[in-house]
């Protein structure tokens, strides 16, 4: 049968039905809203639309519902759209083709925020997507990580993005792979590519319609630490560097709703040639008395000319346990031609607070000049000898020890020991070649 239908001059519709099996199959037919249609397709439903807003989650399960959607789905569709909803995040001034292709379904995306293909297999349940750009809107209203998602359709995914935006931060290019199943969401690929970093990921969304646990193992090679810090807002914090960290995070909720303060895992950092710059408030403030960068000022020594324009470090490694916001060392370990740095201890990132024990070893050796801490080309001369001759002692005589508590905006020391082993070593070299006249 036919049916005709038509609203003012907002809404014209003419499909035409047949019926199998007591249902009801669109043979062909067309719907136009505040659009004009010249012609009826031969086969199919074609849709061409002009709308100010719509909830494209409520389109895709057209597409997405199988053998319950047979009866009424969309073959080719022309549409525009001032404002749409997809995952609870708006997009503006979008244009959506839809062609059939082969055994496929071909969507064809504009709009301010992204342009490219999607591919659409029903038979596999399976989309591909192909954009060229996307620049993630920020979310409408903030998803619980534990909601239901029962009700949610998520097929299976492949999909790269030349050029990912998020947080108004150009991130790169985004590749992601993954398989859905009854149960749970296999992982398989998640990379970020941009010129210094290469962020990849893969795990499990296990019990993702109900109960969404995350399971994600990373690692990210980074070729310049300081512009990545930089990018991230962590201004002038440090100056090059190649970093690697490799770890595996676990947390309640879908992968999407990562949050630092909640996860449990491990992970493991290597940094090579860098060098941590003077840095002020905050956590820049603690690792200042970690890279002795105050060190001159708590023992009213001068050590200008080992740091003044910060802390260069040839190699710093550590492996890192985190639970609920609590990140714990045993084996944190600097090393810079100015000193070596041991630490162990608890960092709180919730209350941004600390419990660190430090182990700092000045390099003292050819290239330093020991009359400033001795305070005369003599003395220094003589401290240089006696390091030779001793076999460096002045390295296990300096060695600081000390504990770090408080908070990130406010460090305290405690337990130092080390101005009065500095004095009496540099006393004592005086009055050998005192006594020497």
């Amino acid at each position: 049968d036919d049916i005709e239908f038509k609203y003012s001059n907002i809404v014209n519709s003419k499909i035409s039905r047949t019926e199998k099996n007591n249902v009801m199959f669109i043979d062909k037919g067309y719907i136009s809203i505040n659009s004009d249609i010249k012609s009826i397709p031969q086969k199919g439903l074609y849709l061409r639309a002009n709308l100010p807003y719509a909830n494209l989650d409520d389109f895709i399960n057209i597409y997405s519902g199988g053998e319950d959607n047979q009866s009424f789905k969309i073959d080719k569709a022309d549409i525009v759209l001032k404002s749409a909803d997809l995952f609870d995040r708006r997009f503006n001034n979008i244009k959506i083709e839809i062609a059939p292709v082969s055994n496929s379904t071909k969507f064809k995306l504009n709009s301010n925020e992204t342009s490219g293909n999607l591919l659409w297999t029903e038979k596999d349940n399976k989309l591909i997507a192909r954009l060229n750009n996307l620049k993630l809107p920020n979310e409408i209203k903030k998803i619980s990580s534990t909601q239901d998602t029962a009700n949610q359709k998520i097929p299976n995914l492949d999909i790269k993005i030349e050029n990912f935006e998020m947080d108004n931060k150009k991130l790169g290019k985004l590749e992601l792979i993954s398989n859905t199943t009854k149960q749970n969401i296999d992982i398989q690929k998640f990379k970020i590519t941009n010129d210094t970093n290469v962020f990849q990921a893969d795990g499990e969304w296990l019990d993702w319609k109900k109960n969404s646990k995350s399971n994600i193992n990373f690692n990210w090679k980074i070729t310049n630490l300081g512009n990545t810090l930089d990018f991230m807002g962590y201004n002038h914090f440090v100056k090059d560097g190649d970093a690697e960290i490799s770890g595996q995070f676990k947390w309640i909720g879908n992968p999407m709703n990562f949050d630092k303060n909640k996860i449990d895992g491990s992970f493991t950092l290597d940094i090579h040639k860098g060098t941590i710059l003077k840095v002020e408030p905050g956590v820049g403030r603690l690792f200042g008395l970690v890279t002795l960068q105050s060190l001159p000022r708590r023992l009213s020594l001068d050590f200008r000319d080992l740091f003044g324009s910060g802390f260069i470090f040839d190699s710093i490694n550590t492996s890192v346990r985190m639970n609920n916001g609590i990140m714990k060392t045993t084996n944190f370990r600097m090393n810079g031609p100015a000193a070596e740095v041991f630490m162990s201890g608890d960092i709180n990132i919730i209350k941004e607070t600390q419990d660190l024990n430090v182990k700092v070893t000045p390099h003292i050796s050819d290239s330093l000049s020991i009359a400033a801490l001795a305070g005369g080309p003599l003395a220094g001369a003589a401290a240089f000898v006696a390091q030779k001759i001793l076999k460096d002692p002045l390295n296990k005589v300096l060695t600081s020890e000390y504990r770090i508590i408080g908070t990130w905006e406010n460090p305290e020391e405690v337990n130092n020991s080390a101005s009065d082993k500095i004095k009496t070593t540099i006393d004592n070299t005086k009055n050998l070649f005192n006594e020497k006249k």
